[in-house]
This record gives C-alpha cells, sequence and structure tokens, in this order.
C-alpha cells in the first residue's frame, strides 16, 4: 500500500495541478498504483490533517491500497486502523441532478440490505456551498440505519491568489453535527487547521 503525509502528497501530485483551471474536475487517475483524482487526493489531504490535528499526532497518513474493493477512493491510516473514503462530486453545472443520483444510489443501496456504506466514510465535494442544498441527503439518512461511519460535506471558500492559498470548510452530518477550516498554501504544502470541533475521526482510533 502506499502512503503520503499530507504535505508530501500535495506537493508531489497537486502543487502543479492545482495551477490550471478546472483541476478539480478532471476524474483523470494521478498513475496505474495510486488510482485517485485530483479531487479526491484533496479530501484525503483534508481528512488526513484533521485527523492529525484532532488526535493530536502526526501518526495519519494518506493510503491507497490497489487491493481494496471498489468504492476504491483511498483511505486514512495510521498503520494500525484504516478509515475508507467513498468520494462523490456535486459539480457546479449539474448540482441539483447529483445531488439526486447520490441520494438515489443511497436509498437503493440501503433498502437492498447490501451494507452500502458499510466500513466508509462518505464525503460529498462540491465547488461551492450554495450550491448544493443537503436536506435531501440528510432526511435520507436520518429516516434509515446508515451504515456509514461518517458523513462530511466539503467545499472550498476562497482563494487567496496573492498568497496562493486555499481555505477548504468541512461539515460533518453523520453521526454528529461538526465543523473544520482548513488553509492550504498551495506554494509550499503547508496546511493550518484554523478551526474544528470535529470529534467523530478520533472514536474510529
Amino acid at each position: 500500500m502506499r502512503t503520503y503525509n499530507p504535505k508530501n502528497a500535495w506537493n508531489t501530485f497537486l502543487n502543479s495541478a492545482c495551477r490550471k483551471d478546472g483541476w478539480l474536475r478532471p476524474n483523470n487517475k494521478l498513475s496505474i498504483d495510486f488510482a485517485i483524482s485530483n479531487r479526491e487526493l484533496l479530501t484525503l489531504i483534508v481528512l488526513t490533517k484533521l485527523a492529525n490535528h484532532i488526535s493530536k499526532t502526526e501518526d495519519w497518513m494518506i493510503g491507497y491500497d490497489t487491493q481494496q474493493r471498489e468504492p476504491n477512493d483511498g483511505l486514512l491510516t495510521n498503520n494500525c486502523v484504516s478509515i475508507k473514503i467513498e468520494s462523490k462530486y456535486v459539480p457546479e453545472i449539474y448540482s441539483d441532478d447529483a445531488l439526486k443520483d447520490i441520494v438515489k444510489e443511497y436509498k437503493e443501496n440501503n433498502n437492498k440490505e447490501s451494507n452500502y456504506g458499510n466500513g466508509y466514510n462518505l464525503v460529498i465535494f462540491c465547488n461551492k456551498q450554495e450550491l448544493i442544498e443537503l436536506t435531501p441527503l440528510k432526511e435520507a439518512i436520518t429516516n434509515s440505519v446508515c451504515n456509514f461511519s461518517q458523513v462530511l460535506f466539503m467545499y472550498p471558500v476562497v482563494v487567496d491568489y496573492e498568497k496562493f492559498e486555499f481555505i477548504i470548510h468541512t461539515h460533518e452530518y453523520y453521526p454528529a453535527t461538526g465543523f473544520a477550516s482548513i488553509v492550504i498554501n498551495a506554494n509550499s504544502g503547508d496546511m493550518i487547521v484554523k478551526y474544528s470541533d470535529l470529534v467523530t475521526l478520533p472514536k474510529l482510533l
């Protein structure tokens, strides 16, 4: 299994990519043995940074296991425990339809007793917060037995082009509610957790 710490992952794969328009939209995989997209990797970078912040360690790494069954959007690992991620994208133009598809898939699979989401954290990434209303998904989760360990919503709020910094917000909707904000310096790969009241990740340690 390949592993990276958040800063190395950024500088290896995203430092150059983030300078191109629409860099989060293509689903091209980074490599054969690291078969995730730019957006899926950004999701893992943010989650790993948050896991280290919450656990007050630097033990959590980004991982990718080519032997893992689908969905295989990467994972977080501290060499003792792995947190598997299912990453969904709600693009700017198709936000309504994409969310309907996510809710439909959730309901259909949950009703089949297929253990859909079992052992996974679900992360929904959107270009902008105001483009998506998560009420239908929250209702679907509330009205059923949710197999996902955690459901998160992530989006960029601003890009400071003078400092070349990205600010990424993360909201937790299940099993608890919480919020975190991370600043990523695109040039150096340095990251700062500006705020976090997320408490779910440590429960999975």
